[in-house]
């Protein structure tokens, strides 16, 4: 089972601070390897914590509350129940928990006043009497008789002398709160029950409903001898249950018992706004700066209200009783409801959803477009029958730019780049007169606009009936009635024309610099030709599909006039890989370079929005399908509360703007926000947010399918929480699906990071062994049959690096999975033989195609069998880049060596490797030239001279040059590598020589000197000895390289037994030694020539012989045979694991060759590989042969541990039943005896 890990649990000191301070001694950022990632996750999360409705449970029902000055704490007040007094109760906000309970009355108390300096508490409710208490021991301290009925509300002045009550005996009193005995006054005899009272913060103003309807409002006098002065009167015949009067005393709120709230502004009492709660209103609040305010009753629910209207209520549901008293907090965020759920909530206020509705009023908007170049939205509008492009500001007011000379302005777009707007329509009747046609039908008039210079730049008229249309640089095509039509642009010059068999030509798309177009007509074909207008035939129908059908809504249509409705769209990807295809049944995702269709959805939209965060955007009429563009998972699906007819978007993607009819309403594009949004069907928000709240909580069992969601501006999903909490077990649920096809998509974030980031990062390895699992079971599923499935392996496209360093049990599989067989009918089965295989290609494109390989169109039937393999992820290849070079090292360090045995590492590192090994082919010449150098400095007379150590000084100089390179790269790293502090030796030891051979310090004229003869034997010694490292090159010597490091490893721990035997028998043979004066040195050395066979005969059968024996014996018999065993058995496994090496010391290389191409540091282009190679079905077990013995060997050694294992199983459940029939017997004796 999963849990919630400790360092991911925030003990929360206030639900009020939107800092969200927390208790985290596990977590430190600094250690763990994307701080950026933990620290957008963590304030999402703490987002969630803060916006989290939270819950005060108390054991009565609540009827009233007030809040502490300084809003640490709640008091209320309940009724009186079964069995218990109506209590007060003080709740701690800190703690959340009730710190007071105290009975007070054996009536229910239904109002509480506190106050100002918080030492008393006043009640009052079924009991008439209003009770003065003692806050620190809730002694009754005073009380104030006069009403007769039960009093339902009170209100004290903040400077403590005067208090305010509303009662059933519909009576309206002022009370002083310390004269004595007359001390009230009755300010009102209303003619019903009076419920609600408020007083006005500035405290001049009194006001009071009552049960017929009426308000009354006072200007206070506070005297009981001068009666406050009756100001107005508002009649709603409603009974009243909630008043309040705005802080500023703008205006002043009444709910009544029909659930309608009125707003009337102060002193004039004109209705400034009708708000319908939908039941009962107990309680009324305003916001300090009187935008919003909050209302609550008897139908559980609580909302929130824009007081201008202009935005749509937020409705609080999660109290299930009646809701006696709400509150907004001091800080403007926060709201505080009680009720008789007996439940004090607490809820952070959410901002309104934007929503802007434009000024259209007497306009028939024909067209809509957004101008990012003057930054307006604009329109073609009919006026009073006269045509006009309208722009709109931003606060929704329209400006009537210019009028237009086309009547009838079928057509239109706004073309960005050049500025100008295209309109076409049909001609009038005196255009054609004087074209002396007949048939008007034929002809449309196309008009050029410039709205900054407000004129129109040209018009044309031209024998062509337009249906649709496209415009792509200086070329217009034109789609009528079977055939297309090709214009210039610029002077509308007739081109070419294509007829077609088929209907209406609908929509039209251009692609790849006009080469390829793209039709969808009335008779349900989607076509694809090439054109190429500088050709004789510049036109070839390439293909088309007939998947779609509106037999139901078009076909049998008797009235053919009617299609004109339906839709037709035509929408291409910005890289034009992808055509999107909808009409009224059905959308479809096709491949534009090879016409197959790899995604459909069987939904009719509108309007197709592109590449918003790497997403698609379907508009459907009342709201719009979220899909990535990247595999066509759906990602969220948002619902309107309005319809469309056209949907656009504007102000650089963060606006969307919906047309429908005679109404155009913009709102905040939702993938643009830059506050946290949740982006879904807002019906299911509440319980979405609940399941988010039960992650936090740890109380979460299963993921939520119930709608898809986003959270932006993050662009994360539940995914990325699941991940974020190690919740393992339900992440494999929430990827692979609840078997409706069902599940939760997977995505990267804004930043580029995916749930498989987050499990990577915070080192949660069950999360990412899960995710990993049951991404590589989505693409296994049957659903993967179709590409679109596989797609789901381009997840792993940036953790590939991060799983090969943790060393993923499954990456062999995984990079087997990556790479995909290709069998497109398309490719050839056979190429020249002239061609060297394997050719590798990095494409853009998810497809093969022959002509990447160079190969004609024409498939030959003989010559080299070939297949073709693609990868199904983006891979980071290009030479020097920053996250080529990371991908290489975590190929290098990874502990799963079993990836070089994988075609893809292989084909990746020989691919590297004949892009960079002629630089190392380069510095090896440089090297082997200074070795001959400086050999030749060393034992030919001639050349040993100061002036010949130029040549290898030079090149010692250059080949330094180069390693200080990665010492300013590396660092302190550079010199944890044992051939780098090898080369820095050497480097040094050569300049150190030569510069004291130049400096006169040795002199090698005449005779070599001792100095100069050891530091010249090491120099050449270290040279030699990194030469070594050059054998990398071929690949022949390549894993030898690995053979010799491997014999030194293991030699080591046998050197030193050996070197032990060869001490202790030369210290025999020095006590046999009678001249004590000798060294000690000439014993050793016998004793070490012993090894290697060289010893003297004994002359005499002695001690010493026999000795001497036992030496030859043990070091040159037992060891050397001993050693020869080892190396033989170190050699066997290297060559065993011979591509494990090979494929190390080639991605040593490469990373060496790639740091040094700083240049291209930045040029981190993902790319497909399609790989063309020969077809040869003994390859695969040939290079595997090694690997196929190990993992034989190692599942034979897991067999016998497993047989072992049941052997002693079954012996002690042998032993389990002997004894358990030993017991047995003992109780049937004993149970017999009785």
């Amino acid at each position: 089972m999963s849990r919630i890990t400790d360092k991911n649990i925030e003990s929360v000191f206030t639900v009020l601070d939107d800092t969200f301070s927390g208790v985290n001694n596990k977590v430190n950022p600094e250690n763990l390897e994307n701080p950026d990632l933990v620290a957008s996750m963590k304030n999402l999360v703490n987002y969630f914590q803060t916006n989290a409705t939270v819950s005060i449970s108390s054991p009565f029902q609540g009827t009233c509350l007030q809040v502490s000055k300084d809003e640490k704490r709640i008091y209320f007040g309940s009724r009186k129940e079964k069995n218990h007094q109506a209590r007060i109760g003080v709740a701690d906000i800190s703690s959340l928990e009730i710190i007071l309970d105290e009975g007070v009355s054996d009536k229910s108390v239904w109002t509480i006043a506190l106050s100002d300096d918080e030492k008393y508490l006043y009640a009052a409710g079924q009991n008439p009497n209003i009770i003065k208490f003692r806050i620190s021991d809730f002694v009754e301290v005073d009380s104030f008789i006069g009403h007769t009925e039960e009093v339902n509300k009170i209100i004290i002045t903040e400077d403590k002398k005067w208090l305010f009550s509303a009662s059933n005996d519909e009576t309206l009193r002022m009370w002083s709160i310390h004269e004595s005995p007359s001390r009230h006054i009755i300010l009102l005899n209303s003619g019903g029950k009076i419920h609600s009272l408020d007083l006005s913060k500035d405290q001049y103003f009194l006001c009071c409903g009552d049960s017929q309807g009426l308000i009354t409002i006072f200007e206070n006098s506070f005297s009981l001898s001068i009666p406050p002065k009756k100001i107005g009167k508002i009649n709603i015949k409603k009974a009243i249950w909630a008043l309040k009067v705005s802080p500023n005393v703008n205006f002043l709120a009444s709910g009544d018992e029909m659930g309608i709230i009125y707003l009337y502004r102060f002193h004039t009492w004109e209705n400034i706004g009708i708000f319908n709660h939908g039941g009962l209103i107990r309680d009324i609040d305003i916001s300090k700066a009187e935008d919003i305010f909050v209302s609550a009753g008897e139908n559980s629910e609580v909302k929130i209200w824009d007081v201008s209207q202009r935005f749509k209520e937020i409705t609080f549901t999660k109290h299930t009783n009646w809701v006696k008293s709400v509150v907004i907090m001091k800080d403007q965020k926060h709201i505080i409801s009680y009720g008789d759920d007996k439940a004090i909530m607490i809820w952070k206020i959410p901002r309104f959803e934007e929503k802007k509705l434009m000024n259209t009023k007497g306009m028939n908007i024909l067209h809509l477009w957004f101008s990012e170049t003057r930054g307006l939205l604009e329109s073609i509008c009919k006026i009073n029958d006269e045509v006009f492009i309208v722009s709109w500001e931003n606060n929704g007011n329209p400006v009537f730019t210019m009028k237009i000379e086309n009547d009838n302005p079928e057509f239109c777009k706004n073309i960005e780049n050049i500025d100008e707007v295209f309109v076409a329509g049909t001609t009038n009747d005196e255009i054609i007169e004087n074209l002396h046609d007949e048939d008007g039908q034929g002809y449309t008039i196309i008009s050029i606009y410039n709205v900054f210079l407000q004129q129109m730049i040209r018009s044309h008229t031209i024998k062509a009936q337009m249906i649709s249309f496209y415009i792509s640089g200086n070329l217009l095509v034109i789609g009528e009635g079977f055939k297309l039509t090709l214009w210039q642009y610029n002077d509308l010059t007739h081109l070419k024309t294509i007829f077609s068999r088929h209907g209406e030509i609908r929509s039209i798309a251009l692609a790849f610099n006009e080469t390829i177009m793209f039709t969808f007509d009335t008779d349900e074909l989607l076509k694809k030709i090439s054109l190429d207008l500088n050709n004789e035939h510049f036109f070839q129908e390439l293909g088309h599909r007939n998947s779609f059908a509106l037999s139901t809504k078009i076909v049998n249509t008797e009235n053919k006039d009617n299609i004109k409705k339906y839709n037709f769209i035509l929408e291409l990807s910005d890289d034009s890989q992808y055509l999107y295809a909808a009409n009224d049944i059905k959308v479809e995702i096709i491949y534009t370079m090879n016409f197959s269709m790899i995604f459909t959805i069987d939904t009719s939209y509108t309007r197709i929005l592109k590449n918003i965060k790497n997403t698609i955007c379907f508009i459907r009429q009342e709201g719009m399908d979220i899909y990535s563009s990247k595999n066509f998972q759906l990602l969220s699906q948002v619902t309107y509360n309005f319809t469309n007819k056209k949907v656009i978007l504007g102000a650089k993607n963060n606006f969307i703007y919906f047309f429908d009819e005679d109404s155009i309403t913009r709102i905040q594009n939702p993938l643009k926000c830059k506050d946290v949004t949740l982006v879904g069907d807002f019906s299911d928000e509440k319980i979405f947010q609940e399941h988010i709240e039960s992650i936090i909580n740890g109380r979460c069992l299963r993921p939520f399918f119930k709608s898809q969601w986003l959270i932006e501006p993050l662009h994360v999903n539940l995914l990325h929480i699941y991940a974020y909490f190690n919740l393992y077990d339900i992440l494999e649920d929430a990827i692979i699906g609840d078997g409706l096809q069902k599940r939760i998509a997977f995505i990267n974030s804004k930043e580029g990071f995916s749930a498989l980031s987050v499990s990577i990062n915070m080192n949660f390895y069950e999360s990412t062994e899960t995710i990993v699992d049951s991404l590589k079971k989505l693409a296994k599923s049957e659903a993967s049959k179709t590409v679109l499935e596989k797609l789901v392996l381009q997840e792993f496209e940036e953790n590939l690096s991060d799983l090969n360093i943790r060393g993923y049990n499954g990456l062999e599989k995984l990079y087997k999975m990556i790479l995909f067989k290709e069998d497109l009918l398309s490719l050839p089965n056979f190429c020249p033989p002239e061609i060297t295989l394997p050719v590798l290609v990095k494409s853009d494109s998810f497809y093969i195609f022959s002509k990447d390989f160079n190969l004609s169109d024409e498939i030959p039937e003989t010559g080299v069998a070939i297949l073709f393999s693609k990868t199904l992820v983006r891979l980071y290849l290009s030479l020097g880049s920053s996250k080529s070079i990371e991908f290489m090292k975590s190929i290098q360090d990874c502990p799963i060596t079993s990836i070089y045995y994988t075609k893809l590492i292989q084909l990746i590192l020989k691919e590297k490797w004949k892009s960079v090994r002629w630089y190392m082919w380069i510095q090896a010449f440089a090297y082997l030239c200074y070795i001959l150098l400086l050999s030749l400095y060393v034992s030919y007379e001639p050349c040993r001279n100061s002036w010949f150590l130029i040549f290898p000084f030079m090149i010692n100089g250059i080949l330094y040059t180069y390693e200080v390179i990665f010492m300013i790269i590396g660092r302190l790293k550079y010199f944890l590598d044992f051939w780098n502090c090898i080369d820095s030796i050497r480097s040094w030891l050569m300049i150190s020589y030569t510069l004291m051979v130049w400096g006169g310090f040795f002199d090698i004229s005449e005779k070599k000197n001792t100095d100069e003869r050891f530091m010249l034997a090491v120099l050449i010694f270290v040279s030699w000895m990194r030469g070594i490292t050059y054998f990398r090159l071929n690949s022949n010597t390549r894993y030898l390289n690995k053979v010799l490091s491997q014999v030194i490893a293991d030699i080591f721990p046998f050197l030193i037994i050996l070197f032990y035997s060869v001490i202790a028998f030369a210290l025999i043979f020095r006590a046999f030694d009678s001249d004590l004066k000798t060294d000690y040195f000439p014993s050793l050395t016998k004793s070490y020539l012993i090894i290697i066979g060289s010893w003297d005969n004994p002359i005499t059968p002695d001690f010493a012989s026999l000795i001497l024996f036992f030496a030859t014996l043990l070091n040159p018999i037992i060891s050397l045979n001993l050693l020869i065993s080892i190396l033989t058995g170190t050699f066997e496994r290297v060559s065993e694991d011979e591509a494990i090496a090979d494929g190390q010391e080639l991605a040593g290389m490469i990373i060496e060759i790639e740091t040094l191409m700083f240049w291209a540091r930045n040029n981190n282009e993902k790319t497909f590989l399609h790989i063309m190679e020969q077809d040869n079905i003994d390859e695969e077990s040939d290079n595997n042969l090694n690997k196929l013995v190990n993992n034989i060997n190692a599942k034979i050694s897991f067999i016998k541990g497993y047989i072992n294992f049941h052997d002693i199983a079954k012996n002690r459940l042998k032993e389990a039943f002997t004894k358990g029939g030993q017991d047995l017997s003992k109780s049937l004796e004993i149970l017999l005896k009785k």
